[in-house]
C-alpha cells in the first residue's frame, strides 16, 4: 500500500499516457487486435486509478494533452467537420450543398457522407467555422483549434461533475469514472467528437436546475443551456418533458418555449424550405438506412431476414424509434419524489438515454459518453461495463473494408444487459 501511495500516481500516468500516444499515433483502427488489447490495458489502468488514486487535476489534463496533436486515427467524422468549417469561412451555407457537387480536395476525399446533405446544429458549424478559420488551410491546426474546444468543454464539464457531487454529498472520487474513462478520452479528445460540448451544456442544466432556485432567472439560464446543449446534438431535446415534468406546467411550460424560441431563431439565420428538406431527409436516412453495433434492432434485422429474406430497416427502423419515443415519454412523465428530486432526475435521464441506445439502429462508441457522465452520480454502474465492451464494435473495420463481427457485437450486449438485469436485481430501486 504504501508503493501504490509514493508511486502509483506516477506509474498511472506514464503508462496510460504511452498507450494513450500509442492508440493516437501509431495505430490504425482496422488494427483490432492491437488496438483492443491496448485499450484493455487502459480499462485496467482506469479501475486502478478509481479504486485506489484520488483525483487530480493533473493527470485529467495531461493525458488529454497527450493526444494534442494526433490525427483522429479511430473516426473519420472529422473530415466532414472541416468541410463544413471551410464552407462557412467562404461564405457558404453548409446546410445547402452536397459535398459532391462543390469543387473537390484533399478533404472530400476523406469523407463519409459525400452524398448526404450536413445534419450538425448551427452553434456545431460555427465552431466548425472557428477552427477552420484558424486552421487557415492547414489542417493539423484546423484539427487542434477543434480539439482545444473539446478539452476546455470536457475540463467544464468534469469541474460541474465535482460541484454537482459536491451538492449531493457524493465522493469527489466518483468524478474519475468519467474523467479518466479512456472511452471519454479516446472518443472525445483523441477522435474529435463534439459530444464534450453538448455534455458540457446538459450538466450546466443540471447544475442551475438541481442548486439552484427555480425562478425565472434560472428558469431562462437553463433553458438557454439546454437550447445550446441542442444546437451542438440534438439529443437533449429529448429531455424536455422530463424538465416539464420536474418544474411543473407553468414553469415547464416558460422552459420549453424559451428553448422553442432560441432554436428557431438559430436554425432561421441558416435555413429555408429547401434546406429544411435537405435536413429532414439526411435525418430520415439516419433511421432508415444507417446501422452499426446496435442490441434490439439488429434482433429484429434477423427476423426480418429469417422469415422475408428481406432487411426490415426501412420500417423497423422508425419503428423502433417510435416505440422508443413512447417508453420515453411515460419514464418523462412519472412522478418524481420531491424529496429525492436531484438523484432521481439523473437517474431517469440516464435511463431515458439508455433506453434511446437501446433501440436505435446505431451505436457508435462514443454515443456512450453520456451514459459514463450520468453513471457518475448514480448507483447504476452499467455504463462504465458498455464503455469498456462497446470498443468490440471496431472489429467492423478491417482492411479489407467494412465488416461487422455479429458475434462480438452479441457478446457486447450479453455483457450489457446481463450487467444490467444484475443491478436491477441486486440494488434498491427507490431512486428511480
Amino acid at each position: 500500500m504504501k508503493f501504490i501511495t509514493k508511486y502509483g500516481k506516477i506509474i498511472f500516468l506514464i503508462l496510460s499516457g504511452l498507450f494513450f500516444y500509442h492508440i493516437g499515433y501509431q495505430i490504425a483502427r482496422s488494427d483490432f487486435k492491437i488496438l483492443s488489447f491496448d485499450f484493455s490495458i487502459l480499462f485496467a489502468l482506469y479501475f486502478f486509478a478509481y479504486k485506489y488514486l484520488s483525483f487530480d487535476w493533473f493527470s485529467v489534463i495531461f493525458l488529454r494533452l497527450v493526444l494534442i496533436a494526433c490525427t483522429p486515427s479511430l473516426s473519420d467524422d472529422y473530415f466532414r467537420f472541416i468541410w463544413d468549417g471551410q464552407l462557412m469561412v467562404n461564405g457558404l451555407n453548409p446546410f445547402q450543398f452536397l459535398p459532391s457537387e462543390l469543387p473537390k480536395n484533399e478533404i472530400f476525399e476523406g469523407l463519409n457522407s459525400k452524398n448526404y446533405y450536413s445534419v450538425y446544429p448551427p452553434l456545431l458549424q460555427l465552431i466548425f467555422g472557428f477552427g477552420a478559420w484558424v486552421g487557415n488551410g492547414n489542417i493539423l491546426a484546423n484539427i487542434i483549434a477543434l480539439r482545444t474546444v473539446i478539452i476546455l468543454a470536457d475540463l467544464g464539464v468534469i469541474y460541474l461533475i465535482i460541484k454537482l457531487l459536491n451538492h449531493f454529498k457524493i465522493n469527489k472520487n466518483q468524478v474519475q469514472l468519467y474523467a479518466l474513462n479512456p472511452l471519454i478520452i479516446l472518443e472525445l479528445t483523441g477522435n474529435l467528437h463534439f459530444e464534450a460540448v453538448m455534455l458540457f451544456f446538459l450538466i450546466l442544466v443540471f447544475y442551475i436546475l438541481l442548486t439552484k432556485p427555480n425562478n425565472t432567472k434560472n428558469i431562462l439560464l437553463s433553458a438557454i443551456a439546454l437550447a445550446a446543449g441542442a444546437l451542438i446534438k440534438l439529443i437533449p431535446l429529448m429531455f424536455i418533458p422530463l424538465i416539464i415534468n420536474k418544474l411543473g406546467w407553468k414553469k415547464g411550460m416558460l422552459f420549453s418555449l424559451i428553448v422553442s424560441l432560441i432554436m428557431i431563431f438559430a436554425f432561421i439565420t441558416f435555413i429555408n424550405t429547401e434546406i429544411i428538406f435537405h435536413i429532414l431527409n439526411s435525418l430520415n436516412l439516419y433511421f432508415q438506412k444507417f446501422e452499426f453495433n446496435a442490441s434490439i434492432y439488429y434482433l429484429v434485422r434477423w427476423l426480418g431476414i429469417f422469415v422475408n429474406n428481406n432487411n426490415p430497416i426501412q420500417l423497423a427502423g422508425p419503428l423502433l424509434a417510435l416505440i422508443s419515443f413512447f417508453i420515453i415519454l411515460w419514464v418523462s412523465l412519472k412522478k418524481i419524489d420531491v424529496e429525492n428530486t436531484g438523484i432521481q432526475f439523473i437517474t431517469r435521464i440516464l435511463i431515458i438515454l439508455s433506453i434511446y441506445f437501446i433501440f436505435a439502429t446505431t451505436v457508435h462508441p462514443w454515443y456512450l459518453t453520456s451514459l459514463v457522465l450520468l453513471g457518475s452520480f448514480t448507483q447504476f454502474k452499467f455504463p462504465i461495463v458498455w464503455s469498456a465492451v462497446t470498443f468490440f464494435s471496431y472489429s467492423a473495420y478491417r482492411i479489407e473494408g467494412f465488416h461487422e463481427n455479429i458475434w462480438l457485437v452479441i457478446v457486447e450486449y450479453t455483457l450489457v444487459f446481463g450487467f444490467i438485469y444484475f443491478e436491477l436485481k441486486t440494488k434498491k430501486l427507490d431512486s428511480i
